[in-house]
């Protein structure tokens, strides 16, 4: 008994240290900018680096929704060298005319021009946006 209660207690402690997200960060995609719960203000920057197959055309899209699910802004990735490699590619852009504050929701998801569900990734991770609605 005391061992499923250790147990059940340590699966708890897991899960609600990292609050059900998923981390900004896997083997395909480094997000530098802006980090997991961080604070963002317009205009909404962000990077890091994806390895080539994740672009298609030198890009991938990015979305912000709030926590509902409800898209409130999206944009694209760029790549800021060259994207035809297997290797890591640094990528910026910036989330443009946003109106919303509060708890969101950044989604970055690979380039997918097949549509097949088989070939989709993404990374997900809140932020708190701040100061957009009189910009």
């Amino acid at each position: 008994m005391k061992k499923i209660f250790v147990v059940l207690v340590s699966t708890l402690l897991i899960t609600s240290c990292n609050g059900g997200e998923k981390d900004s960060e896997n083997e395909d995609i480094t997000v530098s900018f802006p980090e997991v719960n961080d604070t963002v203000e317009c205009p909404i920057t962000f990077e890091g680096e994806a390895r080539g197959p994740w672009y298609f055309e030198a890009s991938f899209p990015v979305k912000l929704e709030d926590k509902s699910g409800k898209l409130i802004a999206q944009t694209i990735a760029e790549a800021q060298e060259d994207w035809m490699t297997e290797e890591f590619v640094p990528f910026e852009g910036e989330f443009e005319n946003v109106t919303f504050e509060g708890d969101s929701v950044m989604i970055f998801e690979n380039a997918n021009p097949s549509g097949l569900e088989e070939n989709a990734d993404e990374i997900t991770f809140s932020v708190k946006i701040e100061n957009c609605i009189n910009n």
